[in-house]
């Protein structure tokens, strides 16, 4: 596993082990993900099916398409989005504000090849 996933991961897997509280008798746990923590999911599932006994059913979209979804009613256990977005859905009364955990932060950069000619 990748070490700079190693914590985001251990806190999913508390988050997901937290909600099953709720969910005790479900057979599946439905996660509602964006895609950038899609490899991470398909890592944590094997083991986190084997420890608690639960299925989890993965469904990997865009942010806007995934808050449109719950707006609409989709069903789900536990979502991944953009803390922003979880703050707009708890408002909206869609996700319980209470149980947002901040999981991971991600960092985006640019370059160009080297040799590659300034036009700016």
């Amino acid at each position: 596993m990748n070490q700079h996933l190693r914590a985001p991961i251990a806190r999913l897997s508390i988050v997901l082990a937290c909600c099953l509280a709720g969910i005790a008798t479900a057979a599946e746990v439905n996660v509602l993900s964006t895609p950038t923590l899609k490899a991470s999911l398909d890592e944590l599932k094997p083991a986190f099916e084997l420890a608690f006994g639960h299925k989890l059913r993965l469904k990997f979209d865009g942010v806007a398409s995934l808050k449109q979804q719950i707006e609409a009613g989709e069903s789900f256990d536990v979502t991944i989005l953009l803390p922003p977005i979880i703050d707009d859905l708890a408002k909206q009364g869609k996700v319980r504000s209470d149980t947002r955990t901040d999981i991971a932060r991600t960092a985006v950069g640019v370059a160009t090849r080297a040799g590659a000619e300034n036009r700016m």
